[in-house]
């Protein structure tokens, strides 16, 4: 159950939303929305919070639930036979995953709603215009009974944004940490390769570890440098005064989900290749359990592809995702063309190879000057912080029942996750790669 549900879960107020598929169209970008949550019981007071709630990004953006009465327990009612008075309920749309067609078939790639940073978490954690920062860490979660939990990573760091707002005056304060404290990304799927045989993966700390049900022992070779370098690419663009703080502070957010993307985040095919043969501990993580094992020197199936392909997942969520605000903020060049292509339907993703096609981005630079800076070049010289789409890698699996060995070819949805009890085969097609 997404947090947002499970913080007021014991309130009498509730509201019975319905488990049909509300599709909307966002009139800003074009793309099509879809809201697939199951049967859920959403809390009067939340939705009075979130009325009049607009994403700075997607304004027109919303939700209209089929009824909004809560003695209503009719899931199919549409409001009109119990004479509710209809009051939509709006979503960001940067807390999405990518529906399972969105990568393989021909057509704008659709949105699926996932779990909501609505920000008021880290509003909670500011006290008289100081930011608290063990408050405004969000909780850790817990896939698995008996499995260490992962948490969820700020991509603007917790310290930039106390920083920062002790820069701002106090009015300021409260809607600027809201704003940025919106930007995460859960620390299961932030992994890489470090290239040292005796440890050759880590993961921002929650993501991996050397003990199953205990993720403080953690393996998180390379973060702190990874971690420093991209708050120094979020300071710049925060510091740019050549736009107002509102536009500064969402190039901040793109460019730390950019550096997420590039520096945090790698390929399917990347990671297949890292060899595990000297690792000299063994690596747990928090949803899939034991991936690689020390004593024999093996990648522990299907457990460390469908870590991987989990990762895949949401790296091409946050692409398609950065790569929309960059669009519509004028600031087109720093798109792969597959990619804009892609978001208008035109472009199919294809495997890829087994390294990020993505440019680094200077430090120094705001994304309005990289901008400027590509115009005067070529388009085959441009910096691209958003690479091309990538397929989602084809995989096979086996049911209970096909005990003959009998394979069924599957396309994965984008968040099936394939739950451990099920008996699964994981299998590398040589036709795909990445």
């Amino acid at each position: 159950m997404p947090n947002y549900l499970q913080k007021k879960e014991n309130t009498k107020e509730t509201v019975a939303a319905s488990s049909h598929a509300t599709k909307i169209q966002d009139n800003t970008t074009g793309f099509n929305f879809q809201d697939n949550r199951p049967n859920a019981l959403v809390q009067l007071k939340l939705q009075k919070q979130l009325n009049g709630f607009t994403s700075h990004h997607f304004p027109s953006t919303v939700i209209q639930r089929q009824c909004d009465n809560p003695d209503c327990s009719n899931d199919k009612c549409t409001g009109n036979e119990c004479n509710a008075s209809k009051k939509p309920i709006p979503f960001d749309p940067r807390q999405t995953h990518l529906s399972k067609r969105a990568l393989k078939k021909k057509g704008p790639p659709t949105m699926v709603v996932s779990e909501k940073f609505d920000g008021e978490h880290g509003v909670d954690s500011l006290n008289n215009g100081k930011l608290n920062t063990k408050k405004y860490r969000e909780p850790q979660i817990q896939h698995k009974k008996g499995y260490g939990g992962t948490g969820i990573d700020e991509t603007v760091s917790t310290a930039t944004t106390r920083d920062y707002i002790d820069s701002l005056d106090t009015t300021e304060r409260e809607s600027a940490t809201k704003k940025l404290s919106t930007a995460r990304v859960e620390t299961s799927k932030l992994m890489w390769p470090t290239g040292e045989p005796d440890r050759p993966i880590s993961a921002h700390p929650g993501g991996l570890s050397k003990s199953q049900t205990d993720m403080r022992k953690g393996l998180t070779g390379l973060h702190g440098t990874k971690d420093v370098a991209r708050a120094e690419t979020v300071n710049t663009e925060l510091n740019n005064t050549n736009v107002s703080k509102k536009e500064a502070q969402e190039n901040a957010i793109t460019r730390s989900e950019l550096e997420t993307t590039q520096h945090f985040m790698k390929p399917y095919g990347e990671m297949q290749q890292v060899d595990v043969s000297k690792a000299k501990e063994s690596a747990y993580h928090p949803q899939f359990g034991q991936i690689i094992n020390k004593d024999t020197g093996e990648k522990m199936q299907p457990n460390y592809n469908l870590a991987m392909l989990s990762m895949q997942k949401e790296r091409e969520r946050l692409k398609v995702k950065t790569s929309q605000k960059l669009i519509h903020s004028g600031k087109s060049s720093l798109v792969a063309p597959e990619m804009q292509e892609h978001l208008k339907g035109n472009y199919t993703p294809q495997r890829g190879p087994n390294y990020s096609l993505a440019t680094p981005l200077d430090k120094d630079k705001t994304l309005d000057q990289i901008e400027s800076s590509n115009k005067k070049l070529p388009e085959s010289s441009r910096r691209r912080g958003v690479s091309p789409p990538r397929a989602i890698p084809t995989i096979y699996k086996s049911n209970d029942n096909q005990l003959s060995g009998k394979k069924r070819k599957r396309q994965t949805s984008i968040f099936d996750y394939f739950p451990p009890n099920k008996k699964i085969k994981l299998e590398e097609p040589t036709t795909d790669t990445d």
